[in-house]
């Protein structure tokens, strides 16, 4: 019923565009709640039925769900041989099941998002349980079966998912990583073995988290590989579609000749954009031109069809649109120090150093698993080992970081003009995400010393790294820093937990202990893993 109610549609004026994206907006937030607790209702009996040991119920909509209960099901009893039995079935049964989904605001169908989301769930609920198991090749396994469906899923002529077509992929993708590598983390502690009669105790645990980044480097590497193909479908901004030299100069030519009377800062103002990019570029250009109600129209309209095809125009306009609000803390921040903004024909000089930046955001999301492993070994309180993974990852990124930085300096001296948004997201260098991960996890600990009465050397070292984040301030004041951000979802997240209550009684997931593998085990995992690993085509990646 909430589908099916129309919203009517605006007029070329900026009140009436603003009006219809603040009712859309209403519209699609109240969906999302309903697709979300249809999506929950439906784990929750699963949940119910598979930890009270019920048979799946009778009418199943999809195929895949009986096969799914009785896997989840024996995760709940820490049954791995059960988990083995069912899983040839519950593989087969998602090779034809839509893992993509088209997004309410592209027009998609909001009970197939709802059916699509519910697989996930399934599929994050094992993704995290598997590995606890210490069934390592099954949930990398399980991985590859999702990417390969999706790829399928794309190339799919029957339902052609289109550009608005949303993969959940990633966060698919990180629960299982985390998972396999917190499997690896906790089990290692057991294969220190006896302490040779040379070794002094910092030797003794060097070698120890030197062999536990030597395993990680292995698992890693492997689940990059899946990464990267899936990294190569997904498109991460705009303006990664005009990297070709003759792409960019057809968008800053546009920009020049229009720019002028169009790209003035009230068109630009967020609800402007969003409500034209909803309603359809094409579609507003046409109704400008159908009303014509200014005395001098718009250059742009007033070209249409004579020296500019409508097609073209459109295509340009909505590049230049989706980039703005992609990225509109940087035009706030370009708005507000520099001179440039002032003149609409001008706005291709922030979209240049927005291709720098989206150039930076595409390496930057390629190095996803090695970041997520550092995540997992300073949470495990692996310190020493995730300083030597930190190190490695800094030393391999500095080329990449050194050529970002230079080319921004160019774009500075050639546009007379320095965005302090994106020289802070540049001068990151790759690794300021693994300096986050370090300040978040001291807070549980610091914060447990407070609940105690007593500030000792967790809390002392948690404020020292405050003041090393708060000593150079970021942002243009549109949005919290990045560490500040994450920061307090940190806080919100152990303010939920009494002194007494176990971390892992929060945790969503199956909230049952870690199987330990030895290392002859991980071992054999890993073998496993690599030999039944798809040979994907990576090309040049």
């Amino acid at each position: 019923a909430v589908h099916r109610h129309r919203i009517p549609s605006p007029h070329g004026t900026q009140e009436s565009l603003v009006e219809y994206d603040r009712r859309r907006s209403v519209k699609e937030t109240l969906l999302e709640e309903v697709v979300q607790t249809c999506v929950e209702t439906a784990d929750a009996a699963r949940m119910i039925r598979s930890s009270m040991a019920h048979p799946p119920a009778a009418r199943m909509a999809q195929p895949w769900e009986p096969f799914a209960e009785e896997a989840i099901a024996a995760l709940v009893r820490g049954d791995a041989a059960g988990v083995r039995r069912v899983w040839p079935k519950l593989l087969g049964s998602l090779s034809d099941q839509p893992l993509l989904y088209v997004a309410l605001a592209r027009g998609g169908e909001p009970r197939q998002i709802a059916d699509t989301r519910n697989l996930h769930h399934v599929l994050r609920r094992l993704l995290s349980g598997l590995p606890r198991l210490g069934l390592l090749p099954e949930t990398c396994r399980l991985l590859e079966t999702v990417a390969e469906r999706e790829a399928a899923q794309l190339r799919d002529r029957r339902h052609p998912m289109g550009p608005g077509a949303i993969t959940e992929f990633d966060a698919l993708f990180e629960v299982g990583c985390k998972a396999i590598v917190r499997c690896l983390v906790i089990s290692s502690a057991d294969w220190i073995g006896r302490r040779k009669p040379k070794d002094g105790p910092q030797a003794f645990s060097r070698r120890a988290d030197t062999g536990l980044v030597d395993c990680l480097e292995e698992v890693v590497e492997l689940l990059l590989r899946c990464w990267l193909v899936h990294s190569r479908r997904v498109r991460l901004s705009v303006l990664e579609g005009v990297t070709d030299p003759q792409q960019w100069r057809g968008l800053k030519q546009f920009i020049e000749t229009y720019g002028g009377d169009l790209f003035t800062q009230q068109f630009l103002s967020l609800g402007n954009v969003r409500g034209i990019l909803h309603q359809g570029v094409a579609e507003y250009l046409e109704m400008l031109r159908e009303e014509a109600e200014s005395e001098e129209p718009i250059r742009l309209v007033a070209d249409l069809d004579a020296a500019i095809e409508p097609d073209k125009a459109a295509h340009w306009l909505s590049v230049a649109l989706e980039a703005v609000l992609e990225n509109y803390g940087e035009y706030v921040d370009y708005n507000s120090i520099t001179t440039q903004s002032d003149r609409g024909e001008m706005l291709y000089t922030l979209l240049d150093f927005l291709r720098l930046r989206a150039h930076y955001e595409r390496l930057a999301w390629n190095l996803r698993p090695v970041m997520l492993a550092h995540q997992v070994l300073v949470r495990c309180n692996r310190e020493a080992a995730a300083g030597i993974w930190r190190r490695a990852v800094a030393s391999r990124t500095a080329p990449m970081a050194e050529d970002h930085l230079a080319r921004f300096e160019q774009l500075c001296k050639k546009y007379g003009m320095h965005l302090p948004s994106i020289a802070q997201r540049l001068s990151e260098r790759f690794v300021r995400p693994m300096e986050i991960d370090q300040l978040c996890a001291l807070m549980r600990p610091a914060v447990a010393e407070l609940r105690e009465n007593r500030a000792d050397a967790a809390l002392r070292r948690f404020e020292e790294e405050i003041d090393r984040f708060t000593a150079q301030p970021s942002g243009a004041g549109y949005e919290l820093p990045g560490w500040l951000d994450a920061l307090e979802r940190e806080l919100d997240q152990v303010g939920y937990e009494t002194p007494a209550e176990d971390q892992e009684s929060f945790d969503p997931n199956l909230p049952f202990p870690q199987v330990r593998l030895s290392r002859p085990e991980a071992r054999q995992q890993i073998q496993r893993m690599i030999a039944e690993a798809p040979k994907w085509q990576l090309g040049d990646d």
